[in-house]
Formats: C-alpha cells, sequence, structure tokens
C-alpha cells in the first residue's frame, strides 16, 4: 500500500474503531499488523548487502536518548515550566547523548549514520529543510482532528473522512512534480510548493467555529497538493546525493528527519498553542466559575468537553462557549506561527538547493538528480 493510499486510509479507520469501541483499542490494531508483517518476512525474499557490518548497537542508544529527551523537555517545558528540574535535566541528558552519538559516529567502524554525508550540500540540505518543513506544517492535522470533533461536534470518523481529500491531493502532487521538476528545477519548485503552503496554512489561521467544511477542505486540498509537489524532489535530492548501496541509510535518515520534525513541531508549536488556550480559559471563567473547573477546563478542550457534562447546563454551556472560543483562537495563533516558520525552509531551499541543471554532488554510483525514483516515499509522515 502506498503512502498517500495509507493516509486515505489509516484516519477514517482508526476513528471508525475509536467511535465502535473506545480511543484505547486503537493500539490493539498493531498486534494484527507486526503479525501480517512478520508473516510476509517469510514469503518475500530478502535482500542482503554482500559487505559484512555489525550493528551500532552505541549510536542507537545514544541517538535514541537524544531525542526522546529532547522531545520530553520540550512537551514538559509548557507544563511543568521550562526552568523546572524536569525540562532542564531533559535538556542536559539530551546534549549529553548527542554528543556522546556524534563522537561514537566519528569512531566506530559501522555508524547508523554516516556523518560523511553531511559534507554533501545537496543532501544536507534537503534533509535540513525537510524537517524543517514538517517541524512547521505537521502540527496542522493535529489540531483540524481537535477542530472536528470537539468544536463542531463530529464523530471521530468523520474527522478522519474529511482527511482523505487532502491525501488525495498529495497524491495528485507527487507524480506532477517529475514534470515540474525537469522544467523548473528542484529550487524553484520547492520555493513556490512552500509558499503556496505557507499561504495555506495563513488562510487556515481565520477558520472559526462556524467555517464551512467546504471552505476548510479546499485550503487542506491546496495545501496537500503543494506539499505533494514539493516533497518529492527534496526526497530525491537526498537519494541521489549518495552512492548506490547507501541508499537505505539515506532513506533512514530522510524518515528521521520527516518524524523528528513532525515531533518537535506538535511539541513546540502545541505548548504555544496550549498556553494561548489555557489563558484564554482562565480569562474567560476566572471569577465566574469554582478553580477546580477553571483549571481542569484550562487542561484542554477535550478534558472542558468531558468537564462540561458533568456540570448543570448553565454552567456547562458556559464552560464550552469559552472552551471553544479560546481553542479556535489559540490554533489560528498555532497555524499563522506555522506559516511564518515555513519561511526558514523557504529561504534555505532559495540558497541552497540546486537549480535545473544542477549535478547530484556525490561520487560513485549514483542517481540523475533530475530522476524521481523515490516519488512515493516522500509523502510517508
Amino acid at each position: 500500500m502506498s503512502p498517500g493510499s495509507r493516509w486515505a486510509s489509516d484516519p477514517p479507520l482508526g476513528g471508525y474503531v475509536v467511535d465502535a469501541t473506545d480511543w484505547q483499542t486503537v493500539f490493539w490494531l498493531h498486534i494484527p499488523a507486526v503479525a501480517l508483517t512478520l508473516a510476509g518476512l517469510a514469503l518475500i525474499p530478502e535482500s542482503r548487502d554482500a559487505r559484512t557490518r555489525s550493528l551500532d548497537i552505541p549510536g542507537a542508544v545514544f541517538g535514541t536518548v537524544a531525542l526522546t529527551a529532547l522531545v520530553l523537555g520540550i512537551i514538559e517545558g509548557g507544563e511543568a515550566g521550562w526552568t523546572s528540574t524536569v525540562v532542564l535535566g531533559s535538556f542536559m541528558a539530551s546534549a549529553v547523548a548527542a554528543i556522546a552519538f556524534v563522537v561514537t559516529e566519528r569512531r566506530t567502524e559501522n555508524p547508523m549514520l554516516p556523518l560523511h554525508f553531511f559534507k554533501q550540500r545537496q543532501f544536507t540540505a534537503a534533509v535540513v529543510i525537510i524537517g524543517l518543513v514538517f517541524f512547521s506544517v505537521a502540527v496542522t492535522f493535529f489540531f483540524l482532528t481537535q477542530f472536528y470533533q470537539f468544536v463542531q461536534g463530529r464523530t471521530a470518523f468523520e474527522a478522519g473522512v474529511l482527511g482523505i481529500p487532502v491525501a488525495i491531493a498529495m497524491g495528485v502532487g507527487a507524480p506532477l512534480s517529475g514534470v515540474f521538476v525537469k522544467r523548473l528545477g528542484a529550487r524553484v519548485l520547492v520555493v513556490t510548493a512552500m509558499t503556496s503552503c505557507a499561504v495555506g496554512l495563513s488562510m487556515l489561521s481565520f477558520i472559526d467555529a462556524d467555517t464551512s467544511t467546504l471552505q476548510i477542505v479546499a485550503t487542506m486540498c491546496f495545501f496537500g497538493l503543494a506539499g505533494g509537489l514539493g516533497l518529492v524532489p527534496l526526497t530525491d535530492l537526498v537519494m541521489s546525493s549518495v552512492p548506490g548501496h547507501e541508499a537505505g541509510v539515506a532513506s533512514a535518515v530522510n524518515d528521521v528527519c520527516r518524524e523528528l520534525g513532525a515531533a518537535l513541531g506538535i511539541a513546540v508549536i502545541g505548548s504555544i498553542v496550549s498556553g494561548a488556550y489555557r489563558s484564554s480559559v482562565e480569562d474567560g471563567l476566572g471569577g465566574n466559575m469554582p478553580a477546580e473547573v477553571v483549571h481542569g477546563a484550562g487542561e484542554g478542550l477535550g478534558v472542558a468537553n468531558a468537564l462540561a457534562g458533568s456540570l448543570p447546563p448553565e454552567l456547562s454551556d458556559r464552560v464550552l462557549q469559552v472552551a471553544n472560543a479560546g481553542f479556535v483562537d489559540a490554533i489560528g495563533i498555532g497555524f499563522m506561527i506555522s506559516a511564518v516558520l515555513l519561511l526558514v525552509p523557504i529561504v534555505a531551499a532559495a540558497l541552497f538547493l540546486p537549480g535545473r541543471a544542477a549535478p547530484a554532488e556525490a561520487t560513485g554510483d549514483l542517481q540523475p538528480a533530475g530522476a524521481l525514483p523515490a516519488a512515493e516515499e516522500a509523502l510517508a509522515a
């Protein structure tokens, strides 16, 4: 199943399961998925690297600790405070583990991340831009899922179905990028596509509880089409910058940059939005509601909805009104922050990506920079 089809099928399937059972059941779905994967390993012929390579266990441990501690510190910063022991300890642990990771990768014979890749300007520029793009835009889907369900009162399945058009738009944009990159070059195409994404995010910053579904879906389709056009050439630049026998490692770096960028973006922008929402709820309910109600409603829109169900009707309506308004205002700030942050990868693309005729910088068994063999891979989240 292609990444585009997964984006179209997974949210509705997950939403249906949540509506039919409860949210915990979604995690049990991984068991049959893993079982099918293991069964497939017995049927699909295995390809092996002819070279003998040992596992870089120290590198894997240090890298995992560095990333986990960094994300934990960012997430906890909005709740515990940026100077709290937990947050400062997490950042310190992340820094120490990151230094240990770099030292390990420089000294080991078979590193999980060959640092010499980053000597290639094309490779470094592409992976950094991919990370920055996902940092800026991944939180969009996180916000809209809550908006559809809590503010507009839709079911989880309906919220998932509304994500299908953007997946289709990305699926349309991906193959078209091959045509445009040959005519315009990676630099022009990526800058144009990411600028279009920024415009789409700016449009989303003006939504409110009464914004029509058609308007939101149309904006997201515009956003998805631009994303499909812009992400594919970036992945192609990553893959064409390394020797063919290192393609697997390059693909892994590409995936990690996307996932790390998304995780950090959700943590950072989500923390800002959470703070704005909490402040709005406290201002709207403070003095008129018991302190425990104000505190509970400020924890999140989902908590506010659950809390409202246990209150008398007059108090419940007030809590929902203030919470919904605060959430819409807060995600509007989040969308605008995302749009502004996209300026960073846009400028980076304009400065560092190759033009139409630029060759790949790496030597050895390379693919042409204009080819798009990894088109659909760029759409994997």
